[in-house]
Order: C-alpha cells, then structure tokens, then sequence
C-alpha cells in the first residue's frame, strides 16, 4: 500500500525494475486520482513526509472559451471562482463575491455538476471516471494481489498459476487478464460495515476459488482471484489505518466481526464475539430496537439462548446441505 495512502506494509526484497513498473503504471496514477485526492484531503492523510494534499479542483470552460470557472471541491463543500479577465467577468454580469455571482457560477458550470454540487464526495467521484485511467486500478490490485498472496501462501506461491497471471497484469504492457473495468471506475460503493479512511484487505473463498478483496476509504475497490479455495493460509486478512500510520495482520472473521462489534459499542449496546469453527457475534437490542445489521441475522432473547439458536440453525442448514 502506497505510503501517501497511509501504508506501513512494505515487501523489501523486490527488484528495482518490478518496483519501479508497479510505481509508474500502478501507484503513481491512483494516487493522482481525483477521488483519491479528494478523500486524501478530507481526512487528513499525508504522505511518507506527513504532507496532506490540498483539495482537488477541475476547470469547467466557459462557452465563450474567455476563461472558466475553477471547482475545488472540499471535503466539507464546494467553492466556485472565476478564472478570466475582467473584461470577460464584466460580460457575464460577475462583480465580487456576492450571493448574485455565486448563482451565476452554477449557471455558467452546466447541469451535470450543478447538480452535484450539495454533493463534493459524488462530485468527487464524478469527475474521476474521466481522469485516472482504468486499467491502472486493475494493475494497482494485481499489485496488491501479489503482495498479500505470497504473504498468504509463501514464496512457492509465487510460482503458482494464479501469482503468474498477476505478475503478467501487473509488468507485461497487455491489458490485464484480471481487469477491475466495470459500469463505475472503483472505488464503486461503500463495504458495510467498514468505515473510511481504513483500508481493508482479505481472502475469502467463493465457489472454487480464494478471492482478495481489496477495500480503500471503506470502498471496495474490486477483487482478483488468488489461488484454489480452501488453500490453507497463514493470514487472510490486513487492515490499514491510514491517520495512524499503521497495519496489522489478522483473518477477514476478525476484523468483519471485531468491527461490527465496535460499532455496536460506539451505539452503548453490549456485544460478545466468539471465534471458533463458527464465529459470531452476539449483541443486545438498544433501548428501542436491535442494531440494523445488512443481510439475515439470527434472534435470541440472550447469549445462551442465542447459542441455542445458533445450534438449531446449523443443524437446519446441514440437514439442507447448504
């Protein structure tokens, strides 16, 4: 992970040839990238050197092509100014910074950004599908793929069909074979139940293969295949905590948990995690209602009675072969 995103993890024995193609055709684009920026400044993320961005802003030019106006957009709004000669701002009505010449700047930057302009994250995100180009992302998580994958499984991994394929995504001027393309330029929504600006990143098996996936700002950037399901692995998961500066490893079970288990904190509820074959978290109802958790939860009146539970809905489940 880029140290201006707030990454501690880094891999020392790689060649130079390999780093230096993973800055130029992977790092350095998404971390010039608009919504990158964006987030970057809203939460106060410096780089190596503790130095965070100023906010990013694009030019909408004017019909007349006598100048434009300048958007910044800031984590907390959005600013508006004009940049052209007096002649042109006298044309067009603009006089100072009243509330008049505001208006008029929202008439003059067109209806797509106007629209968002109530908006700076969405404006934001906007603004990137148009600057940083796609491919890049697919490279940057090649990138992380290889990293996490040979930390998963060891150095024979590297080996392994799947590092192969990453390496080639990531060094070879091809297109990747694993693109990221979709409808929407990652990062393309939020991942309950993680919050930006943490990063997290993890393993986990779908049908016959170990996906990692790769969560930025508490966005999921996108996935990429790493090995055959069920390859025992030393770590599955990493969390970054991009202000703090730090990283840890831990299993996706862990950190999804541990999370949800803190939110239900910061909410006054109680909770108990528990980890073996089955992990779970238990946690009571709030004054009024139970936590509103995303997807099917199991309801219990207590712990053992959530145990209880627990037990009639695995053997339910076995019985269906599900």
């Amino acid at each position: 992970m880029p140290a201006s995103l707030g990454g501690a993890w880094t891999a020392r024995d790689v060649c130079d040839d390999c780093q230096k193609r993973a800055s130029e055709v992977a790092d350095e684009l998404v971390i010039k990238d608009f919504l990158v920026v964006f987030l970057r400044a809203a939460y106060g993320i410096g780089d190596r050197d503790r130095d965070v961005p100023l906010p990013p802003r694009f030019h909408v030019p004017l019909d007349s092509g006598d100048g434009t106006v300048k958007v910044t957009v800031h984590g907390e709004g959005v600013t508006l100014d004009g940049a052209m000669s007096p002649a042109a701002a006298a044309l067009l009505g603009l006089e100072g910074e009243s509330e008049a010449d505001r208006d008029r700047l929202q008439e003059l930057v067109g209806d797509d950004v106007r629209r968002l302009l109530d908006d700076p994250r969405e404006l934001a995100r906007a603004i990137q599908v148009d600057r940083t180009p796609p491919l890049a992302w697919s490279r940057f998580i090649a990138k992380l793929g290889l990293a996490c994958g040979r930390k998963a499984y060891g150095d024979a991994w590297l080996d392994s069909p799947h590092a192969r394929c990453l390496s080639c995504d990531l060094l070879s001027d091809n297109p990747p074979q694993l693109s990221q393309q979709r409808e929407h330029v990652p990062p393309i929504g939020d991942t309950w139940p993680f919050e930006p600006p943490k990063h997290i990143i993890w393993i986990e098996d779908f049908k016959d293969i170990a996906l990692l996936h790769v969560v930025m700002f508490g966005q999921l950037l996108g996935a990429v295949a790493v090995n055959e399901a069920g390859a025992p692995s030393e770590y599955s998961a990493w969390r970054f905590d991009p202000k703090a500066r730090n990283f840890s490893h831990s299993s996706y079970p862990a950190i999804w948990l541990g999370t949800v288990a803190a939110r239900a904190g910061a909410t006054g509820r109680s909770s108990v995690t528990a980890f073996d074959d089955r992990p779970l978290v238990f946690i009571e109802d709030g004054p009024d209602d139970p936590m509103e958790i995303p997807g099917p939860t199991l309801r219990a009146e207590s712990p053992v009675d959530a145990l209880r539970v627990i037990a009639q809905h695995s053997s339910r489940t076995q019985a269906a072969g599900q």
